[in-house]
């Protein structure tokens, strides 16, 4: 996570910032299952902490990734959609070198913590479970309801993979949910197209055939165990 931070600062492109992120919700799912188990507020004081650091960085790849595909889609990108230098900055400021310093010792303290705290994975798998629970029932591909479904399958697949039992279609779905969302972020700041509409509507259609699946096989899986 250090490492990724500092690389991320270097050199703040797409792929640097992304990994920056995927490190930070990897770091965090590990911080919700140890919260399950444990009242200690260490683990959640790291975690509002790295949740700061990856909001930040989720403002800087948004503006990247939004310039790349309105150039893919022949799309007349705006000024403001390459990463502003304030965006920048913020990233900077948020990951010098006093605040890796601070996280390193909030790192070491959690995982001092960490290893006192008697762990079993029945507390985790039971709020998983009850997080999708819902979702089973409702069409999360509707706008009310997308953003708040991404959350929650976000959290679900990286938990799992802190659990050491990663979900391969859940990861899918997720990834086929981000670029969507991608897309449908292109279209409010751009307009549309005919090949951007095409895409979005595979994409939708792709989700919808292997999320009622994946979301159930996830499910049946958690209260199994």
């Amino acid at each position: 996570m250090l490492r990724s931070i500092r690389t991320g600062v270097r050199v703040p492109r797409e792929k640097q910032v992304h990994q920056l992120r995927v490190a930070g919700r990897r770091a965090r799912a590990v911080l919700w299952v140890l919260a399950r188990q444990s009242p200690d507020p260490t683990f959640r004081k790291l975690d509002r902490t790295l949740k700061k650091v990856i909001h930040v960085a989720g403002k800087v790849r948004e503006r990247e990734v939004l310039a790349r595909d309105a150039q893919a889609y022949g799309m007349k990108a705006q000024r403001n959609l390459s990463g502003s230098k304030q965006e920048r900055a913020d990233l900077r400021a948020k990951t010098d070198s006093s605040h890796r310093r601070r996280l390193h010792h909030r790192f070491s303290r959690a995982i001092h913590r960490a290893a006192k705290t008697a762990l079993s994975p029945a507390p985790s798998r039971r709020a998983l479970a009850a997080e999708l629970a819902p979702w089973l029932r409702v069409d999360y591909l509707k706008s009310p309801h997308l953003h708040e479904f991404r959350i929650t399958l976000k959290r679900v697949s990286y938990a799992l993979e802190a659990l050491g039992e990663p979900s391969k279609p859940i990861a899918e779905l997720q990834r086929i949910l981000g670029k969507l969302h991608d897309l449908d972020v292109l279209e409010s700041r751009c307009g549309i197209n005919r090949q951007l509409k095409n895409d979005q509507l595979y994409l939708r259609e792709k989700a919808s055939a292997i999320g009622v699946r994946a979301l159930a096989r996830a499910f049946r899986e958690l209260n199994h165990s």
